[in-house]
Formats: structure tokens, C-alpha cells, sequence
């Protein structure tokens, strides 16, 4: 303190308010932290006396970890812009930047889903050999990935309820929807069918993460038939369009070859690509992301 007094550690400004708010936020994104951990692992308490279909699930949590890790960086990039923007009270900037994120992740979200359901097979025998008896859990991926794809998807909606603010509403709709899937998955379904399973599971997260995705677009004053026709139509068009290509390339029930397998997921990689950057956003949208890329390179 001495040495460096700016250094010196002041309390006056820490009041009860503050320090209840602190603690409040802190809680609600730990239940954020449980609410999720529950949607993933409630699964295992239903199919517990089954260990063939616990390891079955274990793979698809596998895939979803994997999966998730590759935007995830992404979804940390865009926590601190937001907040800054929010901090601003740009609201116009906090919207635009809203916008083109959900586009790209719900975009993605949607070609990451048609990839895993129709090319999915061939990574699981490429991964664990054609010998092991993955029937129920090929049955079942659309649906366990189905959920992979929406956490994807509604990352920006996360990241903006946590700016915003709003994880009173958010996580306490996710902790309801967390007891009924429960509720739901030891009473309706049969321990024993992974699909069932994976739909339940499919359905209550979804719909929690269709309510961080309400709750945001209201907060930002935007009109829900414009949500849906910006932010939900337009992006889905180029994963439908890489996900046609896919089936078509590689059909169901088939495995392909490895280069056979590459060369089909890189085609449909540049139709998305291409699809995405000249139909789904526009002008300025492009020239945020370009303007985004600029100022996160290296300084010379």
C-alpha cells in the first residue's frame, strides 16, 4: 500500500445492496450450471439398471461435449462484447451484434444437427468399430443430437440473458421444466428405450431453450413475427440446404468410404458457407462480421 497506493483496497463502496446482487447472480448462474447438468444426467438415473444403454447415452455425451467445445469459444467471445455494448447503452450495436450471432449459431446449429443424424453412423463405426451393437443408439441419435443442436443455437440467447440480466426468469422456467422431464422420464417412459428417452429429453430442453430465446427477444423490443422470420427461417435455409446434399450424397441406412465421407461433408461445408453469407445475412451484417474479424486480429 505503500508503495503503490493505488493499490489500496477501499470498502466504502460495498453495500448490502451490492453484495446481495453479487450473490444473486452468482446463484442464479450456478442454477443455470445445475439446470443443465440435470437435462444431461437425468437420463442415466432413468436407464440405471441397464448399463449397455447407460454406455450408449455416455457416447452421445460424449459427442454433445466434443460438439459444444467447438462454439463454445465463440459463445465466451461474445459474453464481454455484450457487455460492454450493454454497459454503452448501445442498444442498437447489442441488437445488431445479437442478430448476426444467433444467425450464425442457429445456422450452424441446424447443419450441425443433419450432419451427426445422417453421416453419425459412419462415425460411430469409424470410432468404436462396426462390431459393437450400436442399433438403439443409431436409432435414437437425430433425437439425443437434436439437443446438442439446440444448445448451439440458443447460445447467443444465453449470453444475452446473463447481460441482460434476466436469469431470475430464465433459470427458474429451466429448474420447472427440469422437474417435469424428470417427473416425465420415471413415470411416463420405459427405462429400457433410448429413444423415448432422448424425445422426452429433446422436448424439455428445448422448450427451456426456447424461453431464454422469449425472454431475450423481448428485453431487445423486437417483434416476435420478425424473430421468427430473421432469426429463425432465414438461417435454417442454408443448414436444410448442406443437410439435402448430405442425405442425398450419402442416403440412409449406408456407410461411405472415409475419402467418399470427406469429400461429402466438404461439399456441403461450402454450400453452407456460401448459402449463409450471401442469403442469410445482409450488407451491414457482413460488414460487422468482417469489421469483427479486422479488429480481432494481430496488431502489426
Amino acid at each position: 500500500r505503500r508503495n503503490i497506493p493505488e493499490a489500496r483496497v477501499e470498502f466504502h463502496e460495498v453495500t448490502r445492496a451490492r453484495v446481495r446482487e453479487l450473490v444473486s447472480f452468482n446463484f442464479l448462474n450456478a442454477l443455470g450450471t445445475v439446470n443443465y447438468s440435470l437435462f444431461m444426467q437425468a437420463p442415466v438415473f432413468v436407464m440405471r439398471h441397464d448399463l449397455h444403454l447407460v454406455g450408449l447415452y455416455g457416447i452421445a455425451l460424449q459427442i454433445n461435449s466434443i460438439v459444444r467445445g467447438f462454439f463454445f469459444s465463440g459463445h465466451s467471445a461474445l459474453l464481454p462484447l455484450m457487455v460492454t455494448l450493454n454497459s454503452k447503452k448501445d442498444s442498437k450495436g447489442l441488437m445488431a451484434l445479437f442478430v448476426v450471432s444467433t444467425k450464425f449459431f442457429l445456422a450452424s446449429s441446424v447443419i450441425v444437427w443433419a450432419w451427426l443424424a445422417i453421416v453419425g453412423p459412419d462415425i460411430l463405426a469409424l470410432w468404436l468399430g462396426s462390431q459393437q451393437d450400436l442399433s438403439d443408439l443409431i436409432y435414437a441419435l437425430p433425437l439425443l443430437v437434436l439437443v446438442t443442436s439446440t444448445a448451439i443455437g440458443s447460445m447467443p440467447a444465453a449470453a444475452l440473458a446473463v447481460t441482460m440480466e434476466k436469469l431470475n426468469i430464465t433459470e427458474a422456467v429451466g429448474g420447472i421444466l427440469v422437474i417435469a422431464m424428470m417427473t416425465s422420464l420415471f413415470v411416463v417412459v420405459e427405462p429400457s428405450v433410448l429413444c423415448k428417452i432422448a424425445a422426452l429429453q429433446a422436448l424439455f430442453f428445448g422448450l427451456y431453450c426456447l424461453s431464454q430465446t422469449l425472454v431475450t427477444v423481448r428485453c431487445l423490443r423486437m417483434g416476435y413475427l420478425e424473430a421468427v422470420l430473421d432469426l429463425v427461417l432465414r438461417p435454417i435455409i442454408p443448414g436444410l440446404l448442406a443437410g439435402s446434399l448430405l442425405l442425398f450424397g450419402h442416403g440412409l441406412g449406408s456407410l461411405l468410404p472415409k475419402t467418399e465421407l470427406v469429400l461429402l461433408t466438404v461439399l456441403a461445408m461450402l454450400v453452407f458457407a456460401v448459402t449463409f453469407w450471401f442469403q442469410t445475412i445482409g450488407s451491414q451484417e457482413r460488414m460487422l462480421i468482417v469489421s469483427g474479424m479486422r479488429f480481432s486480429g494481430p496488431n502489426k
